[in-house]
């Protein structure tokens, strides 16, 4: 017993790293251009890379995980999180650097991988506690990797966050190896060509989006690119369903539990998206910029800016297990309407209360107590919704859903802020910013009417395990 709960926490320790490393290159943005010598069209992709990685590697090592083995497959993860911290480490220019953060876009399957391999040691009851422990893990870690950016930055240096990951991969590893083998699903031929197609679909999905403001979102490479997705989505879905073992059994991804979780997942990561990409620019605002007067901004440093984000992380540590004892005592559903109503609320807030610290750390406290609810409740119900052979695609499939929604948010939110400009700055009008909190709650009430119309009854399903 004792080694399994050392497993459990070690698996929520690797979901707050991975987390954290989402974050931390961030602020360090402009640090690494610098440094560098590189542009901030190249160092931009030091973000893009990772999400793109990310979204693509989860489904494949997912459904390999299903067939060769979670653990096994969770190390290859792990070697490969472990060789891109090596790497950025020490990266001496922007190309490796580059390189580097996309090995560690693997990383985005640490979080199916992991429920994976719980779900067959773990009692449904305490696989559904240790969901909301991992789904807190990784909000935590992206609210520390925001919160201790400027101090990286400012102190000691932006490599350093990743010589620190790479020690605490190193431990996990051996944690990891030493674990009870779990029994692998039934082999069967790998699907290279659903494989191609899946991450050929959504490799342009994600560029069109993140390119699109820099671009033009009706400029020739980002509407072929949008069209490109389309075909090879299409085909994909196509391709799948003529299958015995496809890489995704778009059938079960079709099922309305699933269908509606992923979706609900998407609505809310492009709210909360709101919040890393407006909070931090609205903070660091000067309320005299270039001589005019606007009367908002708190003229922050990176430091205190990574202080207003904190609050996300403390009160991410309890609401795990407040999001599994709703979910437990009340239904999925009522946790997943209950995060989607929260952060929608919270957003609002913001609209007119933004004048203050104070004011945006009580809101923070709010997002940190949404985001665990939302993805405890989503990963439950997908769950418990699918066989045990198709835990881990199905779950990766929602890291995907998490990433389109967030990407599609930033890039909305950032035009919104560039769309509107204070004359003679480069500073975004404060309607600019309450236009951007507007929608980050419009996809949240979106998100809510969404499970409360369309989800089951109390949104927890008879599992339909092999």
């Amino acid at each position: 017993m004792g080694s399994q709960r050392l497993l459990v926490w070690t698996l929520v320790g690797l979901n707050g790293l991975y987390g954290f490393n989402q974050m931390i290159v961030m602020p360090a943005l402009p640090t690494i251009e610098r440094d560098l010598g590189t542009s901030t069209t190249r160092v931009t992709w030091l973000l893009s890379v990772f999400l793109v990685v990310s979204c693509v590697a989860t489904p494949l090592l997912g459904r390999l995980s299903d067939g060769f083995g979670r653990r096994r497959l969770l190390l290859v993860a792990l070697w490969l999180f472990l060789l891109g911290s090596v790497l950025a480490a020490v990266a001496p220019d922007i190309w490796v650097l580059i390189g580097a953060r996309a090995i560690q876009g693997a990383s985005g399957a640490l979080g199916p991988l992991a429920i994976g391999l719980l779900s067959g040691l773990l009692s449904q009851q305490s696989l559904h506690r240790s969901l909301g422990a991992i789904m807190s893990a990784t909000m935590i870690g992206s609210g520390l990797g925001a919160a201790l950016s400027g101090f990286f930055v400012d102190w000691i240096g932006w490599r350093y966050p990743f010589v620190l990951s790479a020690a605490v991969i190193v431990a996990c590893m051996v944690v990891v190896a030493a674990a009870p083998a779990d029994r692998p699903g039934m082999r069967s031929k790998v699907d290279l060509a659903g494989a191609a197609l899946l991450c050929g679909g959504l490799a342009s999905l994600l560029v069109a989006i993140t390119e699109g403001s820099h671009l033009g979102w009706v400029s020739a490479p980002v509407l072929a690119l949008f069209a490109v997705s389309l075909v090879l989505l299409a085909a994909w879905a196509a391709y799948e369903r003529g299958l015995e073992a496809p890489l995704v059994d778009v059938r079960a991804l079709a099922r309305r539990p699933v269908l509606v979780s992923n979706v609900a997942q998407a609505f809310s990561a492009f709210a909360m998206t709101a919040v890393i990409v407006l909070v931090p620019r609205l903070a660091g605002t000067e309320p005299s910029a270039s001589g005019v007067e606007l009367g908002y901004g708190l003229d922050a440093s990176p430091s205190l800016i990574g202080l207003y984000l904190l609050p996300i992380s403390i009160s991410g540590i309890f609401a795990g297990g407040l999001a599994s004892y709703v979910g437990r005592r009340y239904g999925y559903k009522t946790c997943l309407l209950l995060g989607q109503l929260l952060g929608g609320a919270s957003l609002a807030a913001l609209i007119p209360w933004h004048d203050a610290g104070w004011q945006i750390v009580l809101v923070m406290l709010a997002i940190g107590v949404t985001i665990p609810l939302v993805n405890t409740a989503v990963n439950a119900i997908v769950v418990d919704s699918v066989r045990m052979t198709d835990v881990g695609v199905s779950t990766g499939i929602l890291v995907v859903s998490r990433q389109i929604g967030a990407s599609v948010g930033a890039q909305l939110t950032a035009a919104v802020l560039s769309a509107g400009i204070v004359t003679g700055t480069a500073t975004p009008t404060e309607g600019a910013f309450e236009l951007g909190f507007a929608l980050g709650v419009g996809a949240a009430a979106a998100g809510a009417v969404l499970v409360a119309t369309l989800l089951g009854a109390t949104g927890r399903v008879s599992p339909a395990r092999a």
